[in-house]
């Protein structure tokens, strides 16, 4: 944490030195002294001690932000994985899932969040929260993202942005409204994320990326239009937002799928006036990449099914030809990793130590690069769930088109 925030360490420290050196200074006073000066000291004593305990809940609010923004450090190594723990929570699709840093498990399905939390006896208990019937609509939740103050985001179809948050009493109140409109296109949130200030940033299929901003009550500002503080991006019809990355300087990467099945990357900074602009000279596609790399590409080859941005900028895709591609590798040896036969790379991700997890043909695969940089399959179990995310201590979360979330384990690698 102290790396986190260098300088609120700091300060935190020497406010803490002061308050012990003037504590053992007042302490020696004699107890006959002059009564003002010990009504000023204890004056003073009360005073620090408030500024410490500012200074200590403003810590606070950094551990808890960092708590859901820190990306994970490790991963423990398993192998033959096995079914452990499932549970049904909708009759049909699950579109979205977030498994956050409490042990919560969030899911997008149609018309509703729902939020399982798990007990002490590690059993899930189930809270399913509807969407508010917005303009006569509600639609099926796409993406899901989480705030610093615990606040979950959700977006989906017809462009409608859902916040939940949890009150005191145990329930959630939501705030709704439509992040994007276009009524000559279809219109749904195709990716979502939040900056650790509590912003939204989210991209459309209307090809739009737009910036909220919070007031100092954690309610989001609209204008009468329900427009956002920040109109950041629009394009002609040929290409949409549909992966977003903050990176850890607040510059922001966009990956945009192409109709002609490239994909595109591009930079976001903020400039003087606290607009993101993109910076045009980095932008690059991955069909240009390739072509250069092995002189030929097949066109789908770079057409993006699933993707991960990582926090130093470096993108990955998974196509829809059972390839997972890298944008300037610093991890891989090679540029092109196959994984499955000519079936698509339904979900990725990148572990600490550079093992990829994949999911596709009803498998899921974990690759491990050997000392040379090449990748080589390390395990394999079948999992008709096209979502999933591994958690630190080596479990997988995964669900899909059945309504069923399933908890994965399998035995320590020593």
């Amino acid at each position: 944490m102290s790396q986190l925030c260098p300088e609120l360490s700091i300060k935190l420290g020497n406010l803490k030195e002061l308050q012990r050196q003037f504590n053992q200074e007042l302490s020696n006073l004699p107890s006959t002294g002059k009564p003002e000066y010990l009504i000023l000291a204890r004056d003073i004593k009360n005073k620090l001690e408030q500024q410490v305990n500012l200074a200590q809940e403003a810590w606070r609010r950094v551990e808890k932000t960092y708590l859901y923004f820190k990306e994970l450090e490790s991963v423990e190594k398993k192998k033959n994985y096995h079914e452990v723990k499932s549970f049904k929570i909708d009759d049909g699709n699950i579109y979205a899932l977030q498994v956050l840093p409490d042990g919560r498990i969030v899911c997008g399905t149609e018309n509703t969040v729902t939020i399982c939390q798990p007990d002490q006896q590690g059993d899930y208990q189930v809270k399913v929260l509807k969407n508010k019937v917005f303009e006569k609509r509600s639609g099926t939740n796409y993406k899901l993202q989480v705030l610093p103050d615990g606040q979950i985001v959700s977006g989906g179809q017809y462009g409608i942005i859902n916040i939940w948050t949890l009150d005191q009493q145990g329930g959630y109140q939501n705030q709704t409204f439509r992040g994007f409109y276009n009524k000559h296109a279809v219109c749904w949130v195709t990716c979502l994320q939040v900056f650790s200030d509590g912003r939204i940033i989210a991209g459309s299929a209307t090809t739009e990326i737009k910036l909220w901003q919070p007031d100092a009550e954690g309610k989001f500002l609209l204008d009468a239009d329900g427009q956002p503080n920040q109109h950041i991006h629009s394009s002609y019809d040929d290409e949409w937002p549909d992966e977003l990355k903050i990176l850890t300087n607040n510059q922001v990467v966009s990956l945009h799928k192409m109709r002609n099945d490239d994909t595109m990357i591009k930079i976001w900074q903020m400039d003087d006036k606290g607009n993101y602009v993109e910076l045009k000279e980095q932008r690059s596609n991955f069909k240009q990449d390739f072509l250069s790399f092995s002189g030929h590409i097949d066109s789908r080859n770079a057409s993006l099914k699933s993707s991960q941005i990582m926090s130093d900028g470096q993108v990955i895709i998974g196509n829809r030809t059972g390839e997972i591609l890298f944008k300037e590798s610093k991890i891989s040896k090679s540029k092109i990793i196959k994984c499955f036969d000519e079936k698509p790379v339904e979900c990725l991700q990148i572990l600490p130590d550079n093992r990829i997890v994949a999911s596709g043909d009803d498998k899921i695969k974990i690759l491990e690069p050997d000392k040379q940089g090449d990748y080589q399959e390390a395990e394999q179990f079948t999992s008709t769930d096209c979502m999933f995310q591994m958690l630190a201590d080596g479990k997988i979360v995964t669900a899909g088109k059945d309504g069923i979330v399933r908890i994965w384990d399998g035995e320590k690698v020593n």
